[in-house]
């Protein structure tokens, strides 16, 4: 099983790892394992995770602790932003994994939201490993099919927690064909 975990490494960190894997899959490195409540940041600096501060205070989420996997996409760039240490966001509907996790993924899809003006996506993913997907689904209309409240219950979560406001689902394709537009590092 491919998954490589570690909280900080030297010269490159695991936000330069490559987007895609040798097998041609996405990968995604978890930021914040699901029924956490601190929020981390990749340090893009320091080549690592730290609890977000604000205020000399760690921030936590107000409203549930996480119910899924989050993290980024390596290698990637927001959609609607010049930050290049801002990296698609990304899900991944399985058990919990350590922070600094680096998984390999089928994309699913993505949401689209809006949030300041700008608009981004969050990339819906299950690990590669049958012994690791709890949902199975190949892209986001089974996924709507098989859990319709899985879009619900993701979309309610940032709503409440970030303030996104989500204008459409987006296919595997058309998602597949984002993440490639957004890649800032290809070899």
């Amino acid at each position: 099983m491919a998954i490589i975990s570690f909280i900080s490494c030297d010269k490159k960190g695991i936000g330069d790892v490559l987007t895609y894997s040798k097998n041609n899959k996405v990968h995604a490195v978890i930021q914040i394992p699901s029924g956490t409540a601190k929020i981390y940041v990749y340090d893009y600096i320091q080549k690592g995770f730290k609890n977000k501060v604000e205020n000399s205070i760690e921030t936590k989420y107000d409203f549930l602790p996480l119910p899924f996997n989050y993290g980024f996409l390596p290698s990637t760039k927001m959609l609607d932003s010049d930050d290049k240490n801002l990296a698609i966001e990304s899900i991944v509907l399985s058990e919990m994994y350590s922070i600094g996790t680096l998984i390999e993924t089928d994309v699913l899809g993505s949401l689209e939201y809006t949030k300041d003006n700008k608009t981004n996506i969050i990339v819906i993913q299950n690990p590669i490993y049958d012994d690791a997907k709890l949902i199975q689904s190949e892209n986001m209309i089974e996924l709507q099919e098989k859990y319709p409240d899985i879009i619900t219950i993701i979309q309610l979560y940032f709503e409440n927690s970030f303030n996104y406001e989500f204008t459409k689902i987006i296919s595997k394709e058309e998602t597949e064909i984002l993440i490639k537009k957004h890649i800032i590092r290809k070899i």
